[in-house]
């Protein structure tokens, strides 16, 4: 299978890495194009109003052609596909550093990089982990992947955004539940910082959910749609 690999972390993510060594581990031909520049919630955006610069590096791992390009997720997803040339079956976005689910599916540049994809009528599969738990990408990545291909699901939908935790349990098929957060800004003289804190367990939502099933230790498989009517 021809996957092209993208994130919004940069090209300096480890978890990205660790998806192209285990990606190539199972004999599948890997480009990556990632962010020069962490890209984490910018969605769907792409750069019109200045020049992109792109390099070549060093391969992330051994017969992996590797870019960086100074753009978005999306941005990385087009130029690899029209500039690039590179007609890929399959994009793998991630492994985000931190959960995407509930709300978080319409901020992510992790789950933009894999919808991309379905308007070239292209399958994508968006991938993340609890920020800081590399272990249950090392751990798990390789399983998920092949059972999520094995399974058939792709046959029923372009995208899919996955969630893996630690200790898997199994595999549960979700849907978009609600982690709204409650926002604040931070004041440093005439600037301002946006924080705050996940509403998820203060806002009613189904069990059959992303978030549900994730704190409950199951991979969440939620297909996703570009369609938003």
């Amino acid at each position: 299978m021809k996957i092209l690999l993208v994130n919004d972390d940069s090209i300096q993510s480890i978890y990205l890495k660790e998806v192209a060594k285990q990606l190539k581990e199972m004999n599948h031909e890997v480009m990556v194009v990632a962010p020069m520049y962490e890209q984490s919630a910018k969605s769907h955006a792409i750069t019109l109003t200045r020049f992109m610069e792109l390099k070549e590096l060093p391969p992330l791992v051994d017969g992996v052609k590797t870019y960086a390009l100074d753009g978005t997720p999306a941005d990385c997803n087009e130029f690899a596909y029209i500039e690039l040339k590179y007609d890929y079956d399959l994009v793998v976005s991630g492994c985000n550093n931190g959960l995407n689910m509930g709300d978080d599916i319409i901020y992510s540049g992790t789950v933009a990089g894999a919808s991309e994809a379905a308007f070239k009528n292209k399958k994508g599969m968006a991938v993340s982990v609890e920020k800081g738990d590399f272990e249950a990408l090392t751990n798990n990545f390789t399983n998920v992947f092949k059972t999520v291909i094995e399974s058939g699901i792709f046959k029923e939908a372009s995208v899919l955004n996955i969630n893996i935790p630690r200790v898997v349990k199994g595999y549960k098929i979700t849907h978009q539940g609600s982690n709204t957060f409650d926002t604040k800004y931070m004041r440093e003289g005439n600037t301002y910082k946006a924080y705050g804190e996940s509403m998820y367990g203060k806002l009613p939502n189904k069990p059959t959910c992303d978030l549900d099933a994730y704190h409950a230790g199951y991979v969440s498989i939620t297909p996703i749609t570009v369609d938003r009517t």
